[in-house]
């Protein structure tokens, strides 16, 4: 008689996330069931993927078209004994790779700006009777040709239609988006009809939540644009008393650049102040998920 009562237990902790059952719908599809993105748990390619660079062709253009120009900054710095050449080569590495990652939180943005509208317009949809994966699948239309939004339904449609796992199908949409909420979307969606319950409330909380995200980067942004006005005024002072020292006692300054230790103690300075605004503005840069 306590069978039932177990199989009670396993549905709760399925739901609640305890289970492993439900903690591998978190994860994405494994490797060999993936198809042209098998690959993109490697980190280089992951982070292609999630540029929006799915063609493999396209892929190994841009790693051929890097390699080739690391190959030849190499050849030209031992050809000519200039060594110091050779810095160029992990210098075009590393703006490859965070051209990359602009475009990838580009996308980011550009999915988030238009994901509340999304899980609204789905719960709107599955408070009528809709069915869930109907109402997904006809989504797009509610948003602009070219958005990212529209993209990836579009291709969560195309797998639907090619045949496709239901469950797999919904553990891929929008799986090149780094999104921090998909993972949510994709395990209530899930288990929303794994279970029978109901889509429509889980979904108006994503959205509440989402929305908090999107006012709480809003503020950070805006605390982050003073610190950074804060750092560019604190060392556009340092410049305008140095040339207000200079205009006034030229004398001092040129006798201070001559003493070999009055030297460096300014250029100590000026290092300290360009190390802060550079740390000022490392600090700004970093994206609030």
């Amino acid at each position: 008689m306590f069978k039932p009562i177990a199989s009670e237990n396993k549905r709760f902790k399925a739901l609640l996330g305890l289970s492993e059952e439900s903690s591998l719908l978190m994860l994405p599809a494994p490797a060999a069931e993936k198809g042209k993105v098998s690959f993109s748990n490697h980190t280089v390619n992951r982070l292609m993927l999630s540029a929006g660079i799915d063609s493999i062709a396209h892929r190994r253009k841009i790693l051929s078209q890097l390699g080739l120009l690391v190959c030849i900054v190499l050849a030209i710095s031992l050809g000519t004994g200039r060594l110091f050449l050779m810095l160029l080569a992990p210098l075009a590495v590393a703006v490859q790779y965070f051209m990359l990652r602009k475009q990838a939180h580009k996308r980011v943005h550009a999915f988030e700006k238009d994901y509340t509208a999304l899980l609204l317009a789905l719960s709107s949809a599955v408070k009528t009777g809709l069915d869930p994966l109907v109402a997904l699948q006809q989504s797009g239309v509610l948003f602009t040709v070219g958005s990212e939004v529209r993209k990836e339904v579009e291709k969560f449609s195309e797998a639907i239609e090619r045949g496709g796992s239901e469950a797999e199908v919904v553990r891929q949409f929008a799986c090149s988006i780094d999104h921090p909420d998909l993972d949510l979307f994709r395990t209530a969606f899930i288990l929303s009809r794994r279970e029978g319950s109901s889509l429509a409330g889980c979904l108006q909380r994503l959205a509440r939540v989402t929305r908090q995200r999107q006012s709480f980067r809003r503020k950070v942004k805006s605390a982050l644009a003073l610190q950074k006005l804060s750092a560019l005024g604190i060392a556009a002072c340092t410049v305008v008393i140095g040339i207000i020292q200079y205009a006034s006692n030229p004398t001092a300054i040129q006798q201070t650049l001559a003493h070999p230790m009055g030297s460096k103690i300014l250029v100590f300075g000026l290092v300290l102040v360009c190390g802060g605004v550079i740390w000022m503005f490392k600090l700004a840069s970093d994206r609030v998920a």
